[in-house]
């Protein structure tokens, strides 16, 4: 029987170590091998590297760019979910085209001209971090669910990114999308509920402030020795002193007055079910960058003229082997 022991870890470690020392003197071998190979065949490796070098350069052109374009839509009534659930059919017909600003054109009703460049239109959740009703981020990368407690979807807000060509019709889409929105039935009808909703509690703020100054002017101008008390001194030894139990309603007053300028400025922004706060700008890094597409195709040269390479020099090999029954 063969003699077995236990391994130290001091053993194991050491083994380990050896493992990695051959395995990067096995990829450094390896590595010149290619060094060499693109050298004795550096023919066909320059022919590669100029043609995906040259294809990168071209797909890099100015008028190929493709940029990315991002601004923030403010919900008025329904749901961000809702006008996601809205925009669908129009990203399903535009993945669908192989001509994505077409059907982007044809569900609009705009001439195929203005907005030729568009390629995508995407929504994402903006992230309301400090609960306090105001958009600090959008989250591009869909990171954040709705089950995360720190980082909250924004009930008001939703970020919408494009990809196109062309920047100078950003506010043509820009201005298509809001209306494509705003035309939804069940989008309008959500912000006629919500419209009528707060000019209700508009209505019943103004109601409470004229019962709260008129209660204050009762107490305090028509019977100002205070509300009558009646004490009966044969069941309480006690005597009830202090100041009168209500006072100026002044707090109260200003809380409703409150309320009231909120719920009025909210209500002077439902103009529309949904408006753009950020207008739709142009990330300054294209896409398709000439710096990236250059990179890549050299990359990629290098991957195909190694494998031509080792191709041609082997092809006696290959026939061989293919022809072997």
């Amino acid at each position: 029987m063969p003699e077995t022991r236990d391994i130290t870890l001091w053993e194991l470690i050491l083994r380990f170590f050896k493992w990695c020392g051959k395995g990067l003197k096995a990829f450094f071998i390896w590595i010149g091998e290619l060094i060499k190979l693109s050298f004795r065949k550096w023919y066909i490796m320059l022919l590669f590297l100029v043609l995906c070098v040259g294809v990168g350069w071209y797909i890099s052109r100015p008028t190929n760019r493709i940029y990315y374009a991002q601004g923030v839509m403010m919900v008025n009534g329904p749901t961000p979910f809702d006008v996601k659930e809205a925009l669908e059919p129009l990203n399903h017909a535009m993945q669908q085209n192989l001509e994505p600003s077409l059907a982007f054109a044809q569900q609009l009703g705009l001439p195929f001209e203005e907005v030729n460049g568009l390629r995508w239109v995407g929504c994402f959740n903006v992230i309301d971090a400090l609960n306090d009703s105001i958009p600090d981020f959008v989250d591009f990368n869909s990171q954040y669910g709705s089950n995360d407690t720190i980082f909250r979807i924004s009930p008001f807000y939703l970020g919408i990114q494009i990809e196109t060509k062309k920047l100078k019709q950003l506010p043509t889409i820009e201005k298509g999308i809001a209306d494509f929105v705003n035309t939804n039935p069940a989008i309008i009808c959500k912000y006629e509920a919500k419209k009528k909703s707060l000019e209700e509690e508009l209505v019943a703020s103004d109601q409470q402030l004229m019962y709260l100054d008129s209660l204050s002017k009762l107490f305090y101008f028509d019977y100002p020795q205070g509300p009558q008390i009646d004490i009966n001194s044969s069941k309480s030894g006690t005597i009830i002193m202090g100041k009168r139990s209500i006072d100026l309603l002044t707090e109260d007053i200003f809380e409703l007055i409150k309320h009231r300028q909120k719920v009025e400025m909210e209500l002077s922004v439902y103009s529309q079910p949904v408006a753009f706060i950020t207008h739709l700008s142009a990330l300054p890094k294209a896409k398709n960058n000439r710096l990236l597409c250059v990179i890549l195709g050299f990359l990629i040269g290098c991957i195909l003229g190694l494998c031509t390479a080792k191709i041609v020099e082997n092809r006696k090999q290959i026939r061989e082997w293919l022809t072997t029954k």
